[in-house]
């Protein structure tokens, strides 16, 4: 089974799961390699799941029986089992069936939880408000929440300004959303830049969930490293 994190539970029964959704997959390949890939489910069948795998870096020829941890994303939770490649699916080797099990973990995500992490931004301001001045820079994230952020950046920001952001999740994915200046946490000085708390004010719920899986991948890494620090978020 998937390996469960600290405040999940276990659940008998199937997932609810529609066509479209998107699965992380972590396939088992060569030796004890492991192949991470994004995957559609196209059709619940009586057999399994079909799905057509997205990304490259998938092995082409992937043999019935091969183990798969799976994970989907949700707007306050992530779904996560194990299970096995059944069957080949159509043309080509990117579409299979995979088991669909009787028991999933459901892990969910503290409404304040947050993590220290360094992510690129881009900003821009995006308020009606005319009495403040437009910024526009860039920066990184000192941790981040599902709801907001802590930005480094050395440009001057004023609490109340509204920003429009580009967060650099991943190297082929952006997120995009609005945020708003709650505060100074930190005056620039030295070396230092200037530290902000920020709180998302408007985003998709495909970025939301984004998000809070990066969060949750974080917090396992960290815990393996023995690095969590405890908290919540405060606006």
């Amino acid at each position: 089974m998937v390996p469960p994190r600290e405040g999940t539970e276990m659940l008998e029964g199937r997932p609810g799961l529609a066509p479209g959704s998107y699965i992380r997959m972590a396939i088992s390949g060569p030796g004890d390699g492991v192949i991470r890939c994004q995957a559609m489910l196209r059709r619940i069948r009586t057999d399994g799941l079909e799905v057509e795998l997205l990304r490259s870096g998938a092995p082409q020829a992937i043999a019935i029986g091969t183990p798969v941890d799976c994970s989907v994303d949700q707007t306050d939770h992530a779904l996560l089992w194990s299970a096995t490649v059944v069957r080949m699916a159509g043309p080509g080797w990117g579409h299979l069936v995979i088991s669909y099990p009787e028991r999933y973990t459901r892990t969910r995500l503290r409404q304040g939880a947050r993590v220290a992490v360094s992510l690129p931004v881009a900003f821009r301001g995006a308020g009606a408000d005319r009495t403040l001045p437009v910024p526009e820079g860039t920066g990184y994230t000192v941790d981040l929440a599902r709801d907001g952020l802590s930005l480094a950046t050395p440009s001057a920001l004023a609490p109340g300004q509204e920003l429009h952001l580009t967060l650099q999740l991943e190297h082929d994915h952006d997120i995009v959303c609005n945020a708003r200046v709650i505060r100074a946490m930190r005056p620039a000085g030295g070396n230092m830049p200037a530290c902000y708390a920020l709180k998302i004010t408007a985003i998709s719920e495909a970025d939301r969930a984004a998000i809070i899986r990066r969060i949750l991948d974080e917090q396992d890494r960290q815990k393996r490293q023995g690095m969590l620090a405890g908290g919540e978020w405060k606006t």
